[in-house]
């Protein structure tokens, strides 16, 4: 009766004496970006190295050289063009430690049997939703859970998190929201790649992080991804009853999880962003064709906003690439993503699985970050292991209820 449990334990036991020190370096990296205390570049820049010394040649490919071009554009904006103090100066150094990290994660996953890395990646991926999930919980439980139910705008939204409650990920409900929308859906994206299999039960906690976080971000994002697999690998007929499901609950969708009553509201976040980008868009001829300079967002809205909320970009990764770095900078960074992509699918065989894990980033970017946070680096890498890993096609992938 105790042999299986004891071989379990050993098992384990087993797994854990066989992950090497880089593969452990890369999941607490991947971890690090949801502590509350910043220590992730430095264990950026730590795993790098060693990235680096475990395979120090370099593949030069197209992906490479776009992004050079963009990293060295940017900083060449960035002592030019920018007015500079300590709070761009920060982000400067994060944009490089970000994209080294990229570039030796990439280059390491790339010459490599990943088994036993994806593995652990999957304990870890575990490990921090499950304390997301906490901590959305310990937020509802001290609100008396009357948020669950009854949200009418972001800004009533916001008022559930409190920071004498904050203990993991990142006191801000966009940003937290970005994290589990992309982080949320490599976990699910992880079986398909390892045992050609979607399991529901991830899905089903997934979302349910999604609507505790309160932001439509994850909803929105995470939906996309599941429903193209979804769709995809449907046959014919079902293809119809799945659309008919879809124009019967998309009014549900609308109106409870994307609020779409009040989405133009100033209180409301994708309101202020509908603004920001119309100013982008009215304002086109006050943005140099060099870029304005590294990190201009916040200057830019300060002269030509109707409403400024404080926020140093425009929610909007290409528009704000545009704004900072010009179309130097902007052409070469869409170079980079659609080389890698390129990259991908050339290693992989299937285009398929690659544009069902971009297609959630590229939705992500239009409505948040810049071009090198830390949410975006990590679903690249992260992406290239899972599309390397071993071909499969999306049309075998099974359902599974765990």
């Amino acid at each position: 009766m105790i042999t299986y449990p004891i071989r379990n334990i050993q098992s384990s036991v087993l797994k854990f004496r066989s992950i090497t020190l880089n593969e452990l370096l890369f999941c607490i990296s991947i971890i690090s970006i949801f502590l509350p205390v910043k220590i992730y570049p430095a264990l950026f820049l730590l795993s790098s190295l060693f990235f680096i010394k475990d395979n120090h040649r370099f593949a030069i490919s197209n992906w490479l050289i776009f992004l050079s071009v963009y990293i060295s554009y940017t900083l060449f904006v960035f002592v030019t063009r920018t007015n500079i103090n300590s709070f761009i100066t920060s982000n400067i150094v994060k944009l490089v430690i970000n994209f080294i990290f990229l570039i030796t994660s990439i280059n390491w996953i790339l010459k490599r049997d990943n088994t036993n890395l994806l593995y652990w990646l999957n304990r870890s991926l575990q490990f921090v939703i499950i304390l997301v999930f906490l901590q959305l919980f310990v937020y509802h439980l001290f609100s008396g859970f009357r948020f669950i139910f009854n949200v009418e705008s972001s800004a009533e939204a916001s008022l559930l998190y409190k920071e004498s409650l904050f203990f993991w990920g990142v006191f801000d409900k966009n940003m937290l929201g970005g994290k589990i929308a992309l982080l949320g859906y490599l976990y699910i994206m992880i079986d398909v790649t390892t045992k050609n299999k979607i399991s529901l039960l991830n899905i089903i906690f997934v979302f349910l992080i999604s609507y505790l976080s309160l932001s439509r971000t994850p909803i929105g994002v995470i939906l996309i991804g599941v429903s193209f697999i979804l769709f995809y690998k449907s046959k014919f007929y079902q293809k119809g009853i799945l659309i008919a499901i879809f124009i019967a609950i998309i009014p549900i969708i609308l109106d409870k999880l994307i609020r779409i009553n009040n989405i133009s509201e100033l209180n409301d976040g994708m309101g202020i962003r509908l603004v920001y980008w119309g100013t982008f868009f009215t304002n086109f001829n006050h943005i140099s064709w060099m870029g304005n300079g590294f990190l201009a967002g916040e200057d830019f809205l300060t002269r030509y906003s109707s409403y400024y909320n404080g926020e140093p970009n425009l929610h909007n990764t290409f528009l704000n690439t545009y704004l900072d770095v010009g179309y130097i900078g902007v052409l070469s960074y869409i170079g980079f993503l659609i080389f890698i992509a390129r990259k991908i699918i050339s290693i992989s065989g299937n285009y398929l699985l690659c544009l069902a894990l971009f297609l959630p980033l590229v939705a992500n970017m239009m409505i948040l970050y810049t071009g090198y946070d830390n949410d975006i680096i990590v679903y690249l890498i992260i992406t290239v292991l899972l599309c390397v890993h071993k071909k499969i096609d999306v049309k075998d992938v099974k359902w599974s209820i765990n």
